[in-house]
């Protein structure tokens, strides 16, 4: 049985934002699931057609597919939307949200502030007039849950028929005419600890919409139509290639770049309309011409199915593990470095009784295919004994032979394994102040340069039993 939430929040912006993160492409899931958003945008009337199979209105109260189902009539009009844009910031804020989300086991528009400012934080300028929004979806499987198309497509049905949704907020912030750009993360998390309970594998995504005054896009994908179903797939990328826009009969007017996924925005704001260009060229010297006309003030999707360019071969990200530690399941962090050095990750602990203290460590596949991972964690000494717990359903199982030695497992992209450290000093430490840094190591086994590395540095304040003789009474 799959358990699925839904949550939706429109947001005004008339705000200015600066600070940039590093921003990060879209997957090919992803590009799937804003093909399908857009579809959704060209011709709203064909996609409640296309949905009409599935069970609409709330639950115990049936309802007739229809574009304005649970609102008053006319709410939503049967009218061609502009295509959406992939910002990657928008990404980022998606992104960022989605593993906090799943981390902390919570499912909410405010968990880490609000939609609006977790967009101006990633880097996006919201120049009036402006406005944003997200959607939240979640669903999840006490069995196999495999982040996959399917997942894509469950999530966009759920959001767009919206039962149960008072408003059908979710399917509004999807066909709001003015928005023009969004970001798209979706993510998974099979620790079986999610929003559901104990014992569910999780599924999350969060779209970000925003539209911006100054900026108005030539966006589509790249792809090679494998299946003849005339709709980009997950795999049929046409690669990375150079993007070029030429006014007919003029100039070059603005350039760009496909990413991995195939998929392409290019901001034409401030570009008169009329008829264009856009120029696709592989790095062998191929090209190819897809003429379009832009408006000028709305974006303008333009796709190029099967292209000269031959199909890339299969690449894969490198494998990328990151270690949060932290006090508590509530305070892991990361500092992202994939690295031998890790100086941002280091945890100082107090120790001030002869019981356990004990901290967390979520260790993390940041790639989106599977490596074999060895993780290291050093042991005690003479003053404390070291044991490593991992989270297996609902209990931690001693691993601490294994993972001295170095612990070999298999983590499939997007996925994390959680481990707690006990450290229990021994009745030598008692009255000293020796410490204890132990250091908590993972390495790609198919990539021994990717590594992370976090260090625990504790402190002994553990006071020695104060003893008295007996005395002799004198009479």
């Amino acid at each position: 049985m799959i358990h699925f939430l839904r949550c939706f929040f429109p947001v005004l912006c008339l705000l200015l934002i600066a600070g940039i993160v590093e921003s990060r492409e879209p997957s090919d899931l992803e590009q799937y699931y804003l093909e399908l958003l857009n579809r959704a945008r060209a011709n709203p009337g064909a996609e409640v057609t296309r949905l009409s199979s599935r069970t609409w209105g709330d639950e115990g109260t049936p309802a007739i597919a229809d574009l304005n189902e649970g609102l008053a009539p006319e709410t939503i009009t049967n009218t061609v939307r502009q295509p959406l844009a992939f910002d990657l910031r928008l990404m980022d804020s998606a992104s960022n949200y989605a593993d906090y989300l799943l981390l902390k086991n919570q499912f909410s528009h405010t968990a880490n502030g609000t939609p609006q400012t977790r967009m101006q934080n990633a880097g996006y300028v919201f120049t009036p007039p402006s406005g944003s929004g997200e959607n939240l979806a979640t669903n999840a499987s006490s069995g196999a849950h495999p982040l996959n198309a399917t997942r894509v497509n469950e999530h966009h049905e759920g959001l767009f028929i919206d039962g149960d949704v008072e408003g059908r907020g979710h399917r509004i912030n999807m066909l709001l005419p003015d928005y023009r750009e969004v970001g798209i993360a979706i993510r998974t998390d099979v620790n079986s600890v999610s929003v559901f309970g104990p014992g569910f594998n999780e599924v999350l995504s969060v779209q970000n919409f925003a539209n911006s005054a100054n900026r108005r896009f030539v966006t589509g994908v790249i792809y090679h139509d494998l299946n003849s179903n005339q709709m980009y797939d997950p795999g049929e990328t046409a690669g990375r290639l150079t993007l070029e826009v030429w006014r007919q009969g003029g100039a070059k007017v603005a350039s760009g770049n496909t990413w991995a996924s195939g998929g392409y925005s290019i901001n034409l704001y401030g570009v008169s309309s009329g008829a264009y260009d856009l120029i696709v060229k592989d790095s062998e010297g191929r090209s190819e011409i897809v003429a379009f006309t832009w408006s000028g003030s709305e974006n303008v999707k333009v796709d190029l199915v099967n292209p000269v360019f031959p199909i890339p071969p299969v690449t894969l990200p490198p494998f990328r593990p990151d270690v949060l530690i932290g006090r508590s399941l509530t305070s892991l962090t990361g500092g992202n470095l994939y690295s031998p050095t890790a100086q941002r990750q280091r945890l100082n602990l107090t120790q001030r009784t002869a019981k356990s203290t004990s901290w967390y460590a979520r260790v993390e596949n940041d790639s989106t295919r599977s490596d074999t991972i060895l993780t290291k964690v050093t042991r005690g000494n003479r003053y404390f004994t070291v044991k490593v717990m991992r989270r297996q359903g609902a209990k931690y199982v001693n691993v601490s032979a294994s993972a001295f030695t170095g612990r070999n497992e298999v983590l499939a992209g997007r996925q994390s394994s959680l481990y707690r450290v006990e450290v229990t000093p021994t009745s030598a430490a008692l009255g000293r102040k020796d410490g204890l840094l132990s250091q908590f190591r993972v390495q790609s086994r198919g990539d021994a340069s990717k590594v992370d590395r976090a260090d625990v540095n504790l402190i002994n304040r553990t006071k020695k039993p104060v003893t008295k003789k007996a005395g002799k009474k004198k009479r």
